[in-house]
């Protein structure tokens, strides 16, 4: 979130809920490093499941920590991580309509800023 966009008086949360509750969202970018918990990916996916329930169609761009995944012949993952927060990512990999791999902060970085130059 970048602080330029705050309105006067309006914190971190307030901008927050703001920006996720706008109906012109078209996309969202997560980003998932190795031993992420799994009650964040929930609250995403609660998102994600508000909006497709109220007829919005935002697209999702995943980008997971190259030591959490393997890829598979036909753009499939395997979660080498075993337990619930595999299975979620599995299933929450699925939906994203764009799956990119990162090792380290710069390359993280550069996939994100080019994935956003291609808009939305």
């Amino acid at each position: 979130m970048d602080p330029r966009l705050q309105r006067p008086g309006e914190d971190d949360t307030d901008l927050f809920e703001r920006l996720e509750g706008d109906p012109e969202l078209e996309a969202y970018y997560f980003i998932m490093p190795a031993k992420a918990k799994v009650v964040g990916t929930v609250f995403e996916e609660g998102m994600l499941r508000r909006d497709f329930k109220y007829g919005r169609n935002p697209r999702i761009s995943l980008f997971l920590e190259a030591s959490t995944v393997k890829s598979l012949p036909g753009g499939g993952v395997e979660f080498v991580e075993k337990g619930k927060r595999a299975r979620y990512l599995r299933s929450f990999s699925r939906k994203a309509e764009h799956v990119e791999f990162w090792s380290s902060l710069d390359d993280l970085k550069e996939a994100v800023l080019n994935r956003a130059l291609l808009g939305p």
